[in-house]
């Protein structure tokens, strides 16, 4: 918290000293400003340094826990959309292989935003909301020996502590999010 207000405070001073330069520049009178307490400046640039970092990993992970179903919200359903087009259904999942390496057992979870290509996808590292726990990087996907599917493959250390860790996974190219992974590593 104390390095988000810092951070605010270095952003209040430095847009103050940028109108302050720009006034006297336009007015040629010095604009006097009083000094800001350094403890609560280092306070809130902590917090919002801390935010900035939270907020898009909090956003990513609400949007994977709320699903709506279609019926309630007036959308047609997969069967009527695909009717409506060319009559064949679209596929709106995306089939995934799992290898896990692990002496404790593991829970997956995968969600894959549909059309993805699996050369393009990569997992930045599986977190844990205690940041004293490692991260998980031993991640790979690639395209599976069946097409249309993709293959997932974990490798868990032996002294990795148990728990949840979870991430997004994203597309090398562009670098936009196309989808969430999630591990529970038992006790």
């Amino acid at each position: 918290m104390a390095e988000g207000v810092e951070l605010a405070y270095s952003v209040i001073d430095k847009y103050i000293a940028d109108g302050r330069r720009t006034a006297e520049d336009i007015n040629s009178q010095p604009y006097p400003t009083r000094a800001p307490n350094d403890n609560l400046q280092d306070i809130l640039e902590r917090m919002l340094r801390f935010q900035s970092e939270m907020l898009p990993l909090w956003i990513e992970t609400l949007a994977t826990l709320v699903k709506v179903d279609p019926s309630r919200n007036g959308s047609a359903t997969t069967r009527e959309r695909g009717a409506a087009s060319n009559g064949s259904p679209k596929s709106e999942t995306m089939a995934v292989s799992i290898e896990v390496v692990s002496l404790r057992p593991v829970q997956v979870s995968v969600e894959l935003r549909p059309n993805v290509e699996a050369g393009s996808l990569v997992a930045l590292g599986l977190n844990a909301v205690d940041p004293g726990k490692p991260v998980l990087t031993d991640i790979s996907l690639m395209p599976d020996e069946i097409p249309g599917r993709i293959k997932l493959r974990l490798r868990i250390p032996e002294d990795q502590p148990p728990g949840t860790y979870s991430g997004v996974i994203v597309d090398r190219d562009c670098g936009e999010t196309r989808g969430t992974l999630s591990i529970r590593i038992a006790d």
